[in-house]
């Protein structure tokens, strides 16, 4: 379910990327990650998403830039399957982030954008999956500032780039010589994996507090600032996710 917003994201950003390309003007990866708020290394995943749609991209060295090939440039924009579509409406309107209102929103308008030019047989039918899928009560709590801390820890690891975390909670007092805000104490956390389990939210990375993996309740979370420091997972990080699977 934390896959959500980077599928749709994903799919949307490498639409626009296109979009800049057939615009004439070439753009290096650092340009493209500069237009989309995201990293290099996003830019060159989503330009191997383009090429495996069938749009021939190729490098200008001579003025380092990313173009089309002429025959490209004309091209339609890649279109998804029906049958991809309606995966994206099931797990648009079955997620549990349809407690954020602001991703409910953009979900749907993402979803008219890509309905444009198809027939209206399929418009239907997607249009009866959405009115006839929806979660009434969850039970999971979806307080002001847990979803804003959830949001910024998917950006965080969309970015892939650590955070300063506020963290309070009893299990901190062997901290005690550390430099408090209140009871709260700052951490430089690498987020790997946001879990909701057990009716609540939680955030598994590296903490520099711990030295080493720790999993934080969201509830917890007091603060969040964004960094320049990049991180990368651990090959053999397998996360809690995984255990919850096996148990299942």
């Amino acid at each position: 379910m934390t896959q959500q917003p980077a599928i749709i994201g994903r799919h949307s950003r490498a639409l626009r990327i296109l979009t800049c390309l057939q615009a004439g003007p070439g753009f290096n990866a650092q340009e493209l990650a500069n237009q989309m708020s995201v990293s290099r290394r996003t830019i060159f995943r989503d330009l191997n998403l383009i090429r495996d749609a069938g749009v021939s991209i190729f490098f200008d060295s001579t003025h380092d830039a990313y173009r089309l090939h002429e025959q490209s440039r004309n091209a339609p924009v890649p279109r998804f399957q029906e049958a991809d579509l309606i995966k994206l409406v099931l797990v648009a309107q079955l997620s549990y982030l349809n407690g954020f209102e602001d991703y409910v929103q953009s979900v749907r308008e993402s979803l008219a954008r890509l309905l444009n030019g198809y027939p209206q047989e399929t418009k239907s039918r997607i249009a009866r999956l959405i009115h006839g899928c929806s979660i009434v009560d969850t039970g999971v709590s979806y307080q002001s500032l847990t979803r804003e801390m959830i949001k910024a820890v998917f950006q965080a690891i969309a970015q892939q780039q650590h955070i300063r975390m506020l963290i309070d909670g009893e299990e901190l007092a062997e901290f005690a010589y550390i430099s408090r805000e209140g009871s709260a104490v700052w951490t430089k956390f690498a987020p790997y994996q946001v879990l909701l389990a057990n009716n609540g939210w939680s955030v598994i990375g590296r903490s520099s507090l711990h030295r080493g993996v720790k999993e934080f309740d969201v509830q917890d979370i007091q603060n969040i600032q964004y960094t320049d420091d990049p991180y990368e997972i651990p090959r053999g990080f397998r996360g809690r996710l995984q255990a919850v699977r096996r148990q299942g």
